[in-house]
Order: C-alpha cells, then structure tokens, then sequence
C-alpha cells in the first residue's frame, strides 16, 4: 500500500488561496511578516504557525 499523499495546508491569512510554505504562511505571506517583523510593526495577530485563515490580512 502506498504512503499517504500529505494535503496542502492552506495559508494563515484569511482569503488567501495559496497553499502554506513556511511557519503557517504562503510564501508571499511569510515575506510580507519577515518584513513587519524587521521594521518593528508586527501585527498583534500574525504569530507563528498559525491555524489556516485564521489571520486578518494587513495593509502596509
């Protein structure tokens, strides 16, 4: 018997349709926090491995 395909997790913030890459994010998500996170402005919400579209999306 074949092993388990493993299913896509979907992205953290809510709306968005693309598949997790890092840390609960897609990869443009991930980017975008890795960006808040490195000018200080790091929205309350967006922690680390969070559940899918569970996070409101942020405008810079």
């Amino acid at each position: 018997m074949p092993p388990p395909t493993p299913t896509a997790r979907a992205c953290a913030v809510i709306g968005c349709k693309r598949p997790h890459r890092s840390q609960g994010y897609c990869a443009a998500h991930y980017q975008k926090r890795r960006l808040m996170v490195a000018t200080g402005r790091l929205h309350s919400a967006w922690a680390e491995d969070a559940a899918p579209h569970s996070i409101p999306e942020v405008i810079l």
